[in-house]
């Protein structure tokens, strides 16, 4: 049988939100708006409970006597209340709330508290920016858009709700309005890298590889050690068919996440472009040892030991890749 070279080129879409947390880029995009909180480790909401000290009834004569309270009220006395109720939490209780259940990944309760946090004061900006981020976390997309529509009229230079907006954007494929809102961030705030590295993701989505390759440019300016600006740069070369510039980015995810699967497959690819099968084959013996159920890392591997002249092992790889769901096209 003989071999097409398949380049399968599998494209890192952030995080996202998905968390819209950024985690996976190796980033963080923190809140501005209130110190008790930040999108990625909230922290402990303080409650602090008033303590109600209640006097005893006592009996006092001339003579010291023990301390009692009486078994009945005498006539005509009525007897005081004694306060036990706490008081009502505040709007900014409920937020604390929300976000301690945010942080133990309860979003659902956490949307509860930000729901009475809201009804207390409708004015609560980031009430509304947390709610969406939690409707995000629960793939309720449409609704986190409307909290961070809500949080942005309330405050309209703050950068992180154009920025998990436009996120929530580009998770439902609306990249033309998510570029918008990232560009209001880095107009906000120019030294976002994740922002960069977010629309050049965006930008690589819509298939325009230079102005990725422009922006992701500026995410590694900005953070150096942000491997998955790295890897899309190099993926966004490689479309280019720049192969060469595709393998030193590459490198240098490896340099930063030496068990990144797909960093290796990716750069096995470039070299099968190059036609240098047997630096191909090492990468690709990579790939397949960190990630053993790749397909796609078995049968191109099999192209290039059949470009070796190694039909056997060319054979054996073909068979894995369709025993792991590989289809001949």
């Amino acid at each position: 049988m003989r071999f097409r070279l398949r380049h399968k080129v599998v494209l890192v879409q952030g995080c996202v939100l998905v968390a819209l947390v950024l985690s996976a880029c190796g980033g963080t995009v923190q809140s501005k708006r209130e110190v008790e909180s930040t999108p990625q480790a909230i922290k402990k909401a303080i409650t602090v409970e008033a303590t109600v000290q209640v006097a005893p009834t006592a009996t006092f004569t001339h003579t010291p006597q023990p301390i009692a309270t009486p078994t009945a009220v005498p006539p005509g006395l009525t007897p005081s209340p004694t306060p036990t109720s706490t008081p009502p939490l505040t709007s900014k209780n409920h937020f604390q709330r929300g976000e301690d259940y945010a942080a133990q990944g309860d979003h659902e309760k956490a949307i509860g508290q930000y729901d009475q946090a809201i009804l207390l004061d409708r004015q609560y900006a980031s009430a509304y920016y947390h709610r969406g981020i939690a409707y995000a976390a629960l793939g309720q997309y449409e609704r986190a858009i409307q909290d961070f529509d809500e949080a942005i009229r309330l405050d309209p230079q703050e950068a992180d709700a154009y920025h998990k907006r436009g996120v929530v954007y580009g998770t439902l494929g609306q990249y033309k309005r998510g570029i918008e809102d990232l560009d209001e961030v880095i107009r906000l705030d120019p030294q976002n890298a994740i922002a960069y590295y977010h629309r050049g993701i965006a930008y690589s989505a819509r298939e325009q590889y230079q102005r990725a390759i422009k922006d992701l440019d500026q995410a590694v300016r900005l953070d150096p050690q942000n491997a998955f600006a790295y890897y899309n740069r190099g993926i966004a070369y490689g479309r280019l068919k720049q192969y060469q510039w595709a393998i030193e980015n590459l490198d240098q995810v490896i340099k930063l996440n030496p068990q990144n699967a797909f960093a290796f497959y990716n750069r096995g690819i470039a070299y099968v472009a190059l036609e240098q099968y047997q630096r191909a084959i090492e990468d690709l013996d990579q790939a397949i040892k960190i990630d053993p159920r790749n397909p796609f890392a078995y049968y191109n591997r099999g192209a290039a030991y059949e470009k070796l002249g190694k039909s056997k092992k060319a054979q054996l790889d073909l068979q894995k890749a369709m025993e792991l769901g590989y289809e001949t096209p």
